[in-house]
């Protein structure tokens, strides 16, 4: 891996065959190509998702038995390389500049851990858009204001809540840990919580991941994008 990688973009998939070469393109289109290391993460795969990727310039690592999302990340985290890290969802599509702006700002802004960025979009099974976020998701969803933390999660706002929206400092990640193994679902929620009770999530209003309905991923897309607070 070239020195000057700067930022590890980790993939978790499993049998994404139809769309992980669209998700990887759309990482290659970023405008700094030579600053991206890209980890794919196959949790146990049984269809022909990582010989579809066999041309792109990535690093691979398999696991042979299925241990889920989590896991995934876990191993994606101890393997990468950047300064910085974020994730894609295999079936997802980083929009023109989303990763780029994000990094921009922390670079720009030195004693900030992290940054979030909004949904890009809704699309479907063929890329078409859907519609807005709040239509498609949760119409009660309000774009957060300049930084989010526990306090303003109390006030009531909801908010989506993908861990593929934000760009992380590496030794902050560290901090925070591990995700947990044990959560098959909703375990960014779990994560993002356990932010908060460290720090506040800075934000920006700027469009970061089109986040692809199908029928594979509905019901889990509905019912996990959202953080809600609870005491």
């Amino acid at each position: 891996m070239k020195k000057n990688t700067v930022v590890s973009v980790i993939i978790p998939t499993k049998n994404e065959e139809k769309n992980i070469v669209r998700c990887l393109t759309s990482i290659k289109k970023q405008k700094c190509n030579d600053r991206i290391e890209i980890i794919l993460v196959d949790d146990g795969s049984t269809d022909d998702s990582i010989a579809s990727v066999e041309d792109f310039n990535i690093r691979i690592i398999r696991i042979e038995k299925n241990q889920g999302q989590a896991a995934a990340q876990n191993l994606g985290i101890i393997n990468a390389l950047g300064e910085y890290i974020t994730f894609l969802d295999s079936d997802d599509v980083l929009c023109l500049h989303g990763l780029r702006w994000r990094l921009d700002w922390i670079m720009k802004n030195v004693s900030e851990k992290l940054v979030a960025g909004r949904i890009a979009g809704i699309i479907d099974e063929n890329g078409n858009p859907l519609g807005s976020y709040q239509a498609i998701l949760n119409p009660r969803y309000t774009t957060p204001p300049s930084f989010v933390s526990l306090e303003t999660l109390r006030s009531g706002q909801e908010f989506p809540s993908q861990i593929w929206n934000i760009l992380f400092k590496r030794n902050f990640l560290l901090e925070v840990g591990a995700f947990d193994e044990t959560l098959r679902c909703a375990h960014d929620n779990d994560y993002i919580y356990r932010i908060l009770q460290q720090t506040y999530i800075p934000f920006v209003d700027k469009p970061t991941v089109y986040y692809r309905l199908h029928n594979d991923n509905l019901s889990g897309r509905l019912s996990k994008t959202g953080f809600r607070y609870h005491p």
